[in-house]
C-alpha cells in the first residue's frame, strides 16, 4: 500500500544531528533562535529534554538551509519524539507519592505531551503552518516520514522535521533524580518540494527490522539525512532506506532517478 501522495518529490535544504548528555541540556534552555523571535526569558524552562535538544538541532538545520524569519512564517512543523516526556512523568509521579498534589507542576501537561515539541517550535520560530507531534514510540521516525509527503503539499515553503530519542533511556533513582548521564539525540531536517526529482517516500507492506535501541534508529536517520542532503553520487546505484512504521509496514525512502541524471 502506498502513501496518499506517493509521487511527491522532496528535497532536503538543510540537516543537522546533535547528541547532548543529560547534564549539559540545562545550558541549552536559552538558545539563539534563528528567527530572532522576541520570546520570554527561559522560554524552554519547563520543556522536556527532547524539546530542548530538538530545537537546538533544528536551529542548526535552519542555519544550514539559509532560511530567514520570513521564510519560516508559512513552514509546517513535524516533531517525532521517541519515548519523550517519560523522565519528567516519572519525576512527577515520585513527587506526587511523596508530597502530594502541591508538589506537581501544572507545566507537565503542556510541555511533556506528544505535541509539545512541535508546538514549542511553532511558537519560537513564528511558524503558522500545521504543527504535529507524531510517533511517540519505537516507530517515531517512520511515522514522521509517512506524514511528510502530505505536509510538503500543504502549500508552505518548507517542513521543519525533527526526531529525538535517548541513546539509552535514563533510569531514575527512587527520589526522581537521574541515576546516569544519558545522552539525548536529535536529527533535524528542512524539507521542501522538489520541482524535478528528489526523494520519494513510499509506504510498503514489508516490515523493516526494528532497532534494539533508540540510538540505532536515529543514527540511521541521521546518515540518511546527510546522504540525501548531499545528493546522489555518480556511478553508484540508487540508494534507499527503510524505516519501521506502525501496523507492521515500513516507509521506504528512494532517490528519484530524475534527480540522479540531473546531478550526474
Amino acid at each position: 500500500m502506498q502513501s496518499h501522495r506517493p509521487d511527491t518529490a522532496v528535497t532536503i535544504l538543510g540537516q543537522a544531528m546533535l547528541a547532548v548528555a543529560r547534564s549539559a541540556i540545562e545550558a541549552l534552555r536559552d538558545p539563539a533562535f534563528p528567527a530572532g523571535a522576541a520570546l520570554p526569558p527561559r522560554f524552554l524552562r519547563h520543556a522536556d529534554e527532547h524539546t530542548v535538544v530538538g530545537i537546538s538541532a533544528l536551529s542548526a538545520a535552519i542555519a544550514a538551509a539559509g532560511l530567514s524569519a520570513a521564510d519560516l512564517a508559512d513552514c509546517a512543523v513535524l516533531a517525532a519524539p521517541r519515548l519523550g516526556g517519560r523522565p519528567a512523568a516519572a519525576r512527577t509521579l515520585t513527587c506526587w507519592a511523596a508530597q502530594g498534589q502541591a508538589a506537581v507542576s501544572p507545566h507537565i501537561v503542556p510541555w511533556c505531551s506528544l505535541h509539545a515539541m512541535a508546538s514549542a517550535v511553532s511558537v519560537a520560530l513564528g511558524c503558522h503552518g500545521p504543527h504535529l507531534g507524531v510517533g511517540g514510540g519505537p516507530e517515531a521516525v517512520g511515522e514522521a516520514l509517512a506524514l511528510l509527503p502530505w505536509l510538503v503539499g500543504h502549500g508552505g515553503s518548507a517542513v521543519l522535521l525533527v526526531a529525538t530519542g535517548w541513546d539509552d533511556e535514563p533510569v531514575l533513582a527512587t527520589d526522581g533524580s537521574g541515576a546516569a548521564d544519558a545522552v539525548c539525540r536529535a536529527v533535524a531536517l528542512v524539507v521542501a518540494p522538489a520541482a524535478h526529482g528528489g526523494l520519494r517516500l513510499i509506504h510498503v507492506a514489508s516490515p523493516a527490522p526494528r532497532p534494539r535501541r533508540d540510538a540505532d534508529e536515529l543514527l540511521r536517520f541521521g546518515r540518511f539525512a546527510a546522504a540525501a542532503a548531499a545528493g546522489p553520487t555518480a556511478g553508484r546505484p540508487p540508494a534507499a532506506w527503510s524505516f519501521a512504521a506502525r501496523r507492521g509496514g515500513a516507509i521506504r525512502a528512494e532517490l528519484v532517478a530524475a534527480l540522479q541524471r540531473e546531478a550526474a
